[in-house]
């Protein structure tokens, strides 16, 4: 791990004391190891290390420990403990008028950053059940983690800070996804638990980012990461038949509107094919301006009726 002075607190304490000429000063060094998130102390392995200089000392079980040698211009301390990240700091002591006493305060960062558990349930009937979570740090191309989750309970240890994003899958469900940010150390503990949607004739989905220029019917690019995730769904559920549905808000003629659902939602289905996906699992279907979900002409109404929903036909 990279030396972090922001973990590793040192105080100096200089204390004078008579000496001969020919006498050479003293470096005493005492301190505590302990936990970032609780100050509890933490045995723990400490070495000193310079020129000529090699010590190996271990810290009682309340973390604290001390030692003394021969003063030194600099000195680089590391500290180990199972379970934590490892710190390192170099130490410059120089133009020493008398023996020195170095009070050091080391905080260690657990490996473990947070641990993330829980349960995944069937939403209908909130009954455990068989499913994977695929875990993913700060991007969704480079897994950190599969876990095949049996009778319903995950674990999971999160080992670094950032953004991590979950997502669970089962066979006869809806795939859920969720985020988790780790920027420090003050959650060690995290329950979520997780409800999927089985897939049933009948069940409409709402597509979250499917993004069209305006006026156009030409899919945005900010589209195509959801509907690969649609593709590789259908690959993995053969016998699904899906109708993909475009709608519009009330602006402009209804004839238009209806042509330009219509187009959309070919856009969506031609590009869900070309991800993999079997043309036989999907059908386009315009709708217009004739089903509104949001009540109202304000800007969110209308946006909320702008949107690309898919029926499942047969499962």
């Amino acid at each position: 791990m990279k030396p972090s002075s922001l973990l590793l607190a040192l105080f100096v304490f200089t204390v004078s004391v008579a000496l001969a000429k020919d006498e050479s000063f003293k470096i005493q060094v005492k301190g505590k190891v302990d936990c970032i998130t609780s100050s509890m102390g933490i045995p723990a392995k400490v070495s000193i290390l310079a020129n000529g200089l090699n010590l190996a000392i271990e810290t009682d079980n309340e973390g604290k420990f001390a030692t003394t040698f021969t003063a030194v211009p600099t000195f680089t301390v590391t500290v180990r403990a199972a379970g934590y990240e490892e710190l390192e700091q170099t130490l410059s002591v120089k133009n020493l008028k008398s023996d020195s006493v170095i009070q050091i305060s080391a905080s260690l960062i657990p490996v473990e950053k947070t641990k993330l558990s829980g349960m995944v349930f069937d939403k209908k009937t909130s009954k455990p059940i068989r499913a994977e979570l695929d875990l993913y740090l700060d991007n969704d191309v480079v897994k950190q983690d599969v876990e095949v989750i049996e009778g319903g309970k995950y674990g999971e240890s999160l080992l670094d800070f950032g953004w991590y994003i979950i997502e669970i899958s089962a066979k006869g469900y809806l795939n859920l996804s969720d985020t988790v940010w780790v920027m420090n150390c003050n959650r060690p503990v995290l329950h979520r638990d997780y409800y999927l949607t089985p897939i049933e004739a009948g069940l409409v989905v709402r597509l979250k980012n499917i993004q069209f220029n305006f006026g156009k019917t030409t899919l945005h690019t900010d589209s195509y990461d959801e509907l690969k995730d649609v593709a590789e769904w259908l690959q993995k559920n053969p016998s699904l038949k899906l109708e993909i549905g475009g709608h519009t808000d009330s602006d402009g003629p209804d004839d238009y509107n209806l042509w330009l659902s219509q187009a959309r939602a070919q856009a969506v289905v031609d590009y869900v094919i070309s991800q993999g996906a079997s043309k036989e699992q999907l059908v386009a279907k315009g709708y217009g301006e004739t089903k509104p979900v949001a009540e109202g002409e304000s800007m969110q109404a209308k946006s909320t009726n702008r949107r690309v929903e898919f029926t499942i036909l047969e499962n």
